[in-house]
C-alpha cells in the first residue's frame, strides 16, 4: 500500500531539503507543488493576466514573467492583498 506524506511549513524552513532526503535515501516521489504552481501563472496563461491586472506591471520581470520577489514584497505581511492573491 502507498503511503502519502504531504510536507509543509514556512518559507525557507527545510521543506525542499527534507524531501530531497527522502527521496534520495527512503525510495521516495517528492512532486514539488511550487513548481506546478508556478507554471499557472506564466505568460499567456489566466492567472497571469490575474495577477497583473490586480498589482500592475511592477510584478513582471524583464524576461516576462511574474516577478516572485517582487510580488512577495507587495503581499507577505498584508492580509487583504494575500488575500486578492489567492482568489
Amino acid at each position: 500500500m502507498a503511503f502519502v506524506l504531504g510536507v509543509t511549513g514556512s518559507i525557507a524552513c527545510g521543506k525542499s531539503v527534507l524531501c530531497r532526503h527522502l527521496a534520495n535515501f527512503h525510495d521516495a516521489r517528492h512532486i514539488d507543488a511550487d513548481r506546478h504552481v508556478h507554471t499557472m501563472y506564466e505568460p499567456g496563461k489566466p492567472a497571469f493576466d490575474r495577477i497583473v491586472t490586480e498589482f500592475g506591471q511592477r510584478v513582471v520581470g524583464e524576461d516576462g514573467y511574474i516577478d516572485r520577489k517582487a510580488l512577495g514584497d507587495i503581499v507577505f505581511g498584508k492580509p487583504d492583498l494575500l488575500a486578492a492573491l489567492r482568489t
